[in-house]
């Protein structure tokens, strides 16, 4: 292999592994969130009055705790040594605290419960678009890479007559 090819090899590998850094940490941060929903909405749950109320609360939660699973499943088809937080954050550790306290002190109700998750639906909306900011980028390049073998290999085929 030449000097040139080496570089070049170099080069693709140095950003084939970043790429794989920035989609782990984005699946990473995506596991998270949902993990966090998952606990938030089973918070409330139990927290909730309303039977319609605490039905939603539940099916969102199981809803959220598969897309977790999901995500886990991506991930380690990505990189089987990656980690993975199975406990939530902190930030969100401290607001499922804050409604616990607001409930002992009798400050809260469905509707209160309700403008909690909506505003935590607004949080986790960011990685996922994140990601899919990526993903198209990702897709345009593929796409773009592929016409360009495809006239490649249109021109072998002129030249060879």
């Amino acid at each position: 292999m030449d000097s040139s090819n080496l570089i070049t090899f170099n080069f693709i590998s140095t950003l084939i592994m970043k790429t794989s850094e920035e989609i782990t940490s984005h699946l990473q941060l995506l596991i998270e969130k949902n993990n966090d929903m998952h606990k938030q909405l089973i918070e409330v749950f139990a927290l909730a009055e309303n039977d319609a109320t605490r039905s939603f609360f539940l099916k969102a939660a199981d809803r959220h705790r598969i897309f977790s699973l999901q995500w886990v499943g991506v991930l380690k088809e990505i990189n089987a040594d990656a980690s993975f937080d199975v406990e939530g954050s902190f930030s969100s550790a401290l607001g499922r605290a804050w409604l616990d306290i607001k409930a002992s002190l009798q400050m809260i109700n469905d509707e209160v419960l309700l403008s909690a998750i909506e505003d935590s639906y607004e949080e986790i909306k960011q990685p996922y678009e994140n990601l899919e900011i990526r993903h198209k980028k990702m897709d345009f390049l593929i796409q773009d890479h592929i016409e360009k073998i495809q006239a490649l290999e249109k021109e072998i085929q002129i030249l060879k007559g």
